[in-house]
């Protein structure tokens, strides 16, 4: 880390509270030494609630694109709806049961409807931002990210909203557009950096994204990984400008994950054109950055607008057999990342340490948000159109919560 970076990092560790004396950096750096890596087998299914598919204000649960996040006190989340709508709401959580019958599981009760907010940003919304990639709730406002879902010339730096009060979404001051540095690199979901780690990093949270929407020339061929800073501006009336970020992970064209995206080869079970990440976090007590989306065509391969063998005819790329998709995990070690911070190595030269299919007994669910609550080492995981018992015309995502075992494999 530079010098101009080291002051930038001391600056926000006092931001944030951080203490970074000799002593205890010294002690930190021991600690995070020790850290073991994850085990996929330490996170365990642990029960389920439902989500009302009923109208709520300006949306509802059917077709909802999965972008949410858990709100500070864990007792509820924030929620986007319906892919066309673009409006967010507050859902509580109920009593998480272990129950196979869907009608048997709790339902969650809407706190406040649904609410538009791009239109309702403090400089306009200039760059046509249409898609919710990230949500955070964080001393009472809310963060929310987004993209320009078909961005042809590459070129939208608008990011980031906040909502000032997130108790009041139909009313709250929206500010922004800020701008993310990394742009639609770093414009997907954010996450909080476990306190063993936080002064290696000099940051408190961690943002990423991967090639979930149209136009790789503006994406990263791979999921990233982003320090931020957003505390100043949640303590300001700042309306706009640039929150520096660092990154430590992160892909392109030219230095894709993986090269040879639509599988021709059938030897790449790692990353294909098809392949999306929706939620990553450096899970606590280990040394892993663990992220969950979706993959496909690792069996069968990929290719352009074809039909399936089901039948379907894709609109764009697509796995050859239509069974060859499943939720997927990859997890990287995260001393590689300090690696990257060291300048030992380029943000697109760590590789996955494990990766695979995601939760084998739900593997064709889809899979289409995630947060993680560090309190109660709980995976929160959205699947999408699971409960089809509310309405005869259309389905709402279900929400399977996971425990992550404290106990995990030595390093």
């Amino acid at each position: 880390m530079n010098k101009t970076r080291f002051a930038l990092a001391f600056f926000v560790l006092l931001l944030i509270e951080i203490p970074i004396s000799s002593g205890e950096s010294a002690n930190n750096k021991l600690a995070v030494e020790k850290l073991p890596a994850l085990d996929m087998s330490n996170i365990t299914y642990k029960g389920a609630f439902r989500i009302p598919i009923a109208t709520a204000g300006d949306s509802r649960m059917a077709y909802s694109q999965g972008t949410f996040t858990l709100a500070s006190d864990n007792q509820s989340i924030f929620v986007t709806g319906h892919i066309q709508h673009q409006a967010i709401s507050q859902l509580s959580i109920p009593k998480i049961l272990d129950n196979q019958d869907i009608t048997e599981l709790q339902m969650a009760k809407v706190l406040q409807p649904f609410s538009k907010i791009f239109g309702r940003a403090a400089t306009g919304n200039k760059q046509g931002i249409d898609k919710i990639t990230g949500l955070e709730h964080i001393f009472g406002q809310l963060i929310v990210n987004g993209v320009e879902y078909y961005d042809a010339d590459a070129n939208a730096t608008d990011t980031t909203l906040i909502v000032r009060d997130s108790s009041k979404l139909l009313t709250s001051k929206v500010d922004g557009f800020f701008r993310l540095k990394g742009g639609a690199h770093a414009a997907g979901w954010i996450s909080i950096i476990p306190q063993e780690w936080r002064s290696i990093f000099a940051a408190k949270f961690m943002s990423g994204f991967a090639s979930n929407y149209a136009i790789n020339g503006r994406n990263s061929i791979g999921p990233t990984a982003f320090t931020f800073f957003p505390e100043a501006l949640l303590d300001s009336t700042e309306n706009r400008g640039a929150i520096i970020t660092e990154q430590f992970l992160g892909y392109s064209l030219e230095h894709p994950l993986h090269s040879n995206r639509y599988n021709s080869s059938g030897r790449n079970n790692l990353w294909t054109e098809v392949s999306t990440a929706m939620y990553g976090f450096i899970v606590p007590g280990t040394s892993s950055y663990l992220v969950v989306g979706n993959s496909g065509g690792h069996n069968s391969g990929i290719a352009y607008k074809i039909r399936q063998d089901n039948g379907k005819l894709c609109g764009g790329p697509c796995s050859k057999k239509a069974a060859d998709n499943y939720n997927y995990f990859w997890i990287w070690d995260v001393y590689d990342m300090v690696k990257v911070a060291k300048g030992e190595l380029q943000p697109y030269q760590p590789r996955p340490v494990k990766y695979g299919v995601f939760d084998d007994n739900r593997s064709s669910w889809r899979l289409i948000g995630a947060d993680y609550d560090s309190v109660n080492s709980l995976l929160y995981v959205m699947y999408k159109g699971r409960d089809k018992n509310q309405s005869k015309y259309e389905s709402a995502p279900l929400m399977v919560v996971y425990h992550v075992a404290s106990k995990l494999t030595t390093r």
